[in-house]
C-alpha cells in the first residue's frame, strides 16, 4: 500500500541474506537421533551487511570508489521453525501454529499444515523425534502426541516445566525421553516418570542404544545407562557446565559445546572418557551436527567441518581446540534411576478409548488415549520405515600422514593416553538468517529459521521449503512502528501482524470472524491505528494499539460504496490531519473495483468523497472534488498540494479545489500511473510502466537513461532524502540524479519483481513481493 511519501509513517520489516552452500557431504540420521536443544539466537539473527554494487550509471567518479552498504532481511513464513526432524522423505516441522509436514520426494516439495483439526494435541509444537518404526512424536502445550499406524495417540504433558528442551526416543523403541527447564521425564506404559527435578536440561540425544545423554545448565552433562544416572563434571573430564548443543553417534561417541568456568569449551566423548578443549575463536558455536562421515560446527551464518587427525602438524583450520582437561579422571558418579523418581510429578493418565476392534498398539504406548476411529488424520500419511535408520557407521583408523576425514571413532585416546587432535576447515556457504535449529536425515541438512522456513542442503543444491504464507496473495503492504522493535503489517487480508523484530505473530485487530484488516497508519500523534471491517461490513472501523499490543476500538467510519463491501489501495493522513484512502469495493464476485478517494475527518466521523461523477449533476454536502476513480497512491507537495497516482494519469489537486489530469496529451509516455511522490530537488516523481517520470514544475521528462527506464511499479522516500525506486529487477536507491545503487535477490531480497513499498520513520524501506517482505536499511548516510 502506498503511503504518503513525504511524511514518512510506514515501518518495515528486514530480511537475511542467503547464499548457496556449494558442496556437503551425504547424511547418516543412524545414531543421531534428534538435536534436541534448540539454538535460540539472540535479536532477529545476523543480517547481512550487503556491499550493494552500484547500477550501470554510478562510475567511480561518482561514488569514490565505494558501495553502497546496506542491511537486507527477508521474510517468508509467519511461523517460526522451534524444532526439526526428517526420515524417508519427510520432514517434520513443529511452529508455534501447528505441525508442517514437507514431503521431498516431489518437486518441488508439497507441505501440509497439521493441527489439532488432525488429531494433534495441541498446535503449538516444541519437539519432535522419529522412533525406529516410521512413528513421530511431538511435545506440545498441551500433551505429547505420537503418530503411528494412520492416526495419533495422546499423552500428558511431560512434567518438565514450561520451557521443553526436546524428546528423544532411544532406538530400540523401549524409552521416550522428555528434557526441560525442570528436570526429565521417561514415558513408561502410558505415565510420565519425573527424574532431575530443579535441573535445567538444554540438550537431549540418544546413546545409540537405550540410553540417552542430557545437556544441562549448571550440571554439566548426564547420561542414562539402563537403571543409573552417570554425572561427568571436571573431575570426570568435562569442562563443560552449560550445554549448548550435542551430537552422538552409534559407537558411542558424544560431541557437546558449550561454556565452563574458564570460557567456552568442546567435550568429546570417546566411548570411555571425556575429554575436553578451550576453543581459541571468537565465534560461539551453537551448534553441532553429523552428516554421514562429517561432522560440522555452526555459528551465525557461517559452518565449520571438524575431523580428528593424527599429528599435531595436521591441525591448520582457524578454530583451534586446546586441551585443557586432566589426564588424571575419577568415575562418573552413578546414581540409580529408581532414587531419582519424583512421585507425585506426573498426573494420571487418561483412560483408554473403547475401539472395537483396538488397534493394535507398541508397548511402550500403553495408556494413551487414541483417536477415535473416523478422526480426520487424513493429512498424514503413514511413513514408510525403511530409511529410517542406515547402517551402523565404520570407525576409520588414520591411515597416512594425512587420513581421510573419520568422524569422532569410539576408542581411547591417542597413542599414550595423549588427547585426540582436532582440525577444522571453514565451509564456503553463508546460512539463511535467524537460525533456530539444525538437523539431518540420511542425505540432507536442514537449517530452520525464525521467518525463512526451512532449508535443505543436499549435495551442494539449496532448496528452500518455506510456505510463503506471510503475503499470500497480497498487492499491497502497510506497516506502521510503535518502536523497531514493535511493528504491525497489514496487507489488506483476513490476518495482520506484529513483529518484534525476531518473528512475525497474528495480532488480533478485530475479533469478528472473517474480518478483514485493510491497512494500519500512524496518526498524526504517533499511535499506530488500523482500518478494519467485518466480513460482510459496509462500515470501517478504527483501533488503536495500546502499550501491550492490544487493539481498543477508536471509532466507525461508514464509507458509501455502491455494493459489496469497502476495501482501501492506500490510507494516509494529510498535513492537516485528515486521514485519505484510496476507495474501493468488492461486488459479489470478489472483485475489486475502484471508486475514488475519500477524506476521512476521524474525530467526527465525517467523510469527503473525491471521484469521478456524471455531467451535469450538483455535488452533495459530502461529495468533493472530481478526481478519477482509480487512485492507487497519494504524496503531498506543501500542505496544500497533493498528487494522486491513477490509471487515467498523474492528478494534481491544489487546495482541494483545483484538479489537473496529466495524461499523455501532457506529456506522459504512459497513463498507468502506479505510484507518486516528492522526488529530488521538489521534483514530482511518478513510477510507470515505461520508467520514471519527472515533473519540474513546466513540463514532464522521462529519462531515457538506466536506471530511470526500467519497468517502475513503486516510489518511496526516506526521511534523508533518498528515492527508492520498486522495478521487476529489484529496488534501486537514488542518492542523485548520477548516483544510483542496485539492490537485488543477490543482495538479500527475496525476489527482484516489486509489488509495493513503503517507508518508516527511521528510514527502514518495507518491500513487498509475491514471496514475503523485505526490510532494507542504509547502514550509513550518503
Amino acid at each position: 500500500m502506498s503511503t504518503n511519501k513525504r511524511t514518512p509513517s510506514h515501518e518495515q520489516s528486514a530480511v537475511g541474506t542467503r547464499k548457496r552452500l556449494p558442496r556437503v557431504a551425504a547424511f547418516t540420521l543412524y545414531g543421531l537421533g534428534f538435536l534436541t536443544s534448540q539454538v535460540s539466537l539472540t535479536g532477529c539473527g545476523p543480517s547481512t551487511n550487503s556491499e550493494v554494487k552500484p547500477s550501470g550509471t554510478v562510475t567511480a567518479a561518482n561514488t569514490g570508489g565505494s558501495s553502497a552498504p546496506v542491511r537486507v532481511r527477508s521474510f517468508s513464513d509467519s511461523r517460526p521453525v522451534k524444532s526439526l526432524a526428517a526420515a524417508a522423505g519427510l520432514v517434520w516441522v513443529g511452529t508455534p501454529r501447528g505441525l508442517v509436514r514437507w514431503s521431498t520426494t516431489s518437486e518441488p516439495p508439497t507441505p501440509a499444515v497439521l493441527t489439532t483439526i488432525d488429531g494433534l494435541p495441541a498446535d503449538r509444537i516444541e519437539g519432535i523425534a522419529l522412533d525406529q518404526k516410521g512413528g513421530v512424536w511431538v511435545t506440545t502445550s498441551k500433551g505429547v502426541g505420537h503418530f503411528a499406524s494412520g492416526s495419533w495417540t495422546k499423552y500428558p504433558k511431560a512434567p518438565v516445566g514450561d520451557l521443553v528442551a526436546g524428546i528423544v526416543v532411544t532406538p530400540d523403541g523401549d524409552n521416550v525421553w522428555v528434557g526441560g527447564s525442570d528436570g526429565l521425564a521417561r514415558l513408561k506404559d502410558g505415565q510420565w516418570e519425573r527424574y532431575a527435578a530443579g535441573t535445567t536440561v538444554t540438550s537431549l540425544v540418544h546413546d545409540g542404544g537405550s540410553g540417552v545423554w542430557i545437556g544441562t545448565s549448571g550440571k554439566g552433562i548426564m547420561r542414562v545407562v539402563k537403571q543409573d544416572m552417570l554425572q561427568y563434571g571436571m573431575a570426570e573430564g568435562n569442562d563443560i557446565d552449560n550445554v549448548r548443543a550435542m551430537v552422538a553417534d552409534a559407537s558411542g561417541s558424544l560431541l557437546s559445546v558449550g561454556d565452563g568456568p574458564g570460557g567456552q569449551r568442546v567435550a568429546f566423548f570417546d566411548g570411555n572418557r571425556f575429554w575436553s578443549y578451550r576453543v581459541d575463536n571468537a565465534n560461539v558455536i551453537e551448534w553441532v551436527q553429523r552428516v554421514g562421515s562429517d561432522l560440522f560446527l555452526g555459528a551465525g551464518q557461517s559452518v565449520w567441518t571438524m575431523k580428528r587427525v593424527a599429528t599435531a602438524a595436521e591441525v591448520r583450520g582457524p578454530i583451534k581446540f586446546s586441551y585443557s582437561g586432566s589426564p588424571s579422571l575419577g568415575a562418573p558418579k552413578a546414581q540409580p534411576l529408581a532414587g531419582m523418581i519424583v512421585k507425585d510429578a506426573a498426573p494420571p493418565p487418561p483412560p483408554p478409548e473403547a475401539a472395537p476392534p483396538p488397534p493394535p498398539v507398541d508397548p511402550k504406548a500403553k495408556g494413551g488415549k487414541k483417536d477415535k476411529a473416523g478422526k480426520k488424520t487424513s493429512a498424514l500419511s503413514v511413513p514408510s520405515t525403511e530409511t529410517y535408520a542406515s547402517a551402523t557407521m565404520e570407525a576409520a583408523s588414520p591411515q597416512g600422514p594425512r587420513p581421510v576425514r573419520p568422524w569422532l571413532v569410539a576408542g581411547p585416546g591417542g597413542s599414550g593416553g595423549a588427547a585426540p587432535l582436532f582440525d577444522t576447515d571453514l565451509v564456503d556457504v553463508r546460512l539463511p538468517d535467524g537460525i533456530t535449529t539444525v538437523s539431518a536425515d540420511a542425505d540432507s541438512l536442514y537449517v530452520g529459521t525464525r521467518f525463512l522456513g526451512v532449508m535443505r542442503i543436499q549435495k551442494g543444491k539449496q532448496t528452500p521449503l518455506r510456505l510463503f504464507d506471510l503475503t499470500a496473495g497480497a498487492e499491497r503492504l502497510s506497516v506502521a512502528c510503535v518502536n523497531n522493535n514493535d511493528c504491525y503489517v497489514a496487507t489488506g487480508g483476513t490476518q495482520a501482524w506484529r513483529f518484534d523484530g525476531q518473528t512475525f505473530e497474528v495480532t488480533n485487530v478485530d475479533p469478528e470472524k472473517g474480518s478483514h484488516v485493510l491497512s494500519v497508519v500512524r496518526d498524526p500523534m504517533g499511535a499506530v491505528i488500523a482500518l478494519h471491517r467485518g466480513a460482510s461490513s459496509r462500515v470501517v472501523r478504527i483501533s488503536r494499539v495500546g502499550s501491550k499490543g492490544d487493539w481498543a476500538p477508536v471509532g466507525l467510519t461508514p464509507l458509501e460504496v455502491p455494493t459489496g463491501v469497502p476495501d482501501l489501495s492506500f490510507a494516509n493522513f494529510s498535513p492537516k490531519g485528515q486521514l485519505w484512502v484510496g476507495l474501493r469495493y468488492v461486488d459479489k464476485e470478489q472483485d475489486a473495483r475502484a471508486y475514488g478517494a475519500a477524506e476521512v475527518y476521524v474525530d467526527d466521523g465525517r467523510v469527503v468523497y473525491h471521484r469521478q461523477r456524471p455531467t451535469g449533476t450538483q455535488p452533495g454536502v459530502s461529495q468533493g472534488v472530481n478526481v478519477p476513480s482509480d487512485v492507487t497512491a497519494i504524496a503531498w507537495k506543501g500542505a496544500t498540494e497533493a498528487w494522486l497516482a491513477s490509471g487515467a494519469g498523474a492528478v494534481r489537486l491544489v487546495d482541494n479545489k483545483t484538479v489537473k489530469v496529466f495524461t499523455e496529451n501532457d506529456g506522459l509516455e504512459s497513463e498507468l500511473v502506479h505510484d507518486v511522490i516528492e522526488g529530488l530537488s521538489s521534483q514530482i516523481w511518478i513510477a510507470t510502466s515505461r520508467g520514471i517520470g519527472v515533473w519540474d514544475g513546466n513540463r514532464w521528462a522521462f529519462p531515457k537513461e538506466p536506471p530511470y527506464n526500467v519497468k517502475a511499479s513503486a516510489l518511496t522516500r526516506d526521511p534523508d532524502g533518498r528515492i527508492w525506486i520498486g522495478t521487476d529487477r529489484g529496488v534501486i536507491q537514488v542518492l542523485s540524479e548520477k548516483r544510483t545503487y542496485q539492490i537485488g535477490t543477490r543482495s538479500g531480497l527475496l525476489d527482484d519483481k516489486i509489488l509495493n513499498m513503503g517507508v518508516d520513520v527511521r528510514g527502514r524501506v518495507w518491500v513487498l513481493t509475491e514471496k514475503g517482505i523485505s526490510v532494507i536499511e542504509s547502514i550509513q548516510a550518503n
